[in-house]
């Protein structure tokens, strides 16, 4: 989740960025035929022209590929991280198209029996975790103006 909450913020926390030819090759990353070296647990980000092509983590398995575009080093805060976990904890729960929280459904009732729940910020029943008041709390103080 965390290219998205990065693209949503509009913010990916960077200190360095490398531009050029970019290589993922064998889980290491060069720019320029230069090795970027990163940390054990770095987290970075690769992007294609302006378009991020993810956010990841030194160690993850990453697929070879080449490309032009950036590398860039990330440093999150502790409140991101824990945003992160936020979301990934609440998209296990109600992320899947049959949940209650993605439901096509504002209202029903049978035998007797009836709900009727809000729409989202877009007037859909169908909810994000983007439009959870308490993660849009948690990110507030991280968000830049595009």
């Amino acid at each position: 989740m965390l290219t998205e909450i990065c693209a949503y913020l509009h913010n990916y926390f960077d200190y360095e960025r490398h531009y050029g030819d970019i290589s993922v090759i064998g889980n290491s990353l060069f720019c320029n035929g230069k090795e970027i070296v990163l940390d054990e647990g770095q987290y970075f980000a690769l992007f294609r022209n302006r378009f991020a092509l993810g956010v990841y983590k030194q160690g993850e398995i990453l697929r070879d590929r080449t490309f032009e575009g950036s590398i860039w080093l990330l440093d999150f805060p502790d409140a991101i991280l824990d945003a992160d976990k936020f979301a990934k904890e609440w998209m296990d729960k109600n992320g899947s198209a049959g949940s209650e929280a993605n439901s096509a459904f504002t209202s029903e009732s049978y035998k007797g029996y009836s709900y009727s729940k809000g729409t989202n910020s877009k007037g859909k029943a169908g909810t994000s975790i983007f439009d959870n008041a308490q993660f849009a709390a948690m990110l507030n103080p991280y968000r830049k103006l595009p």
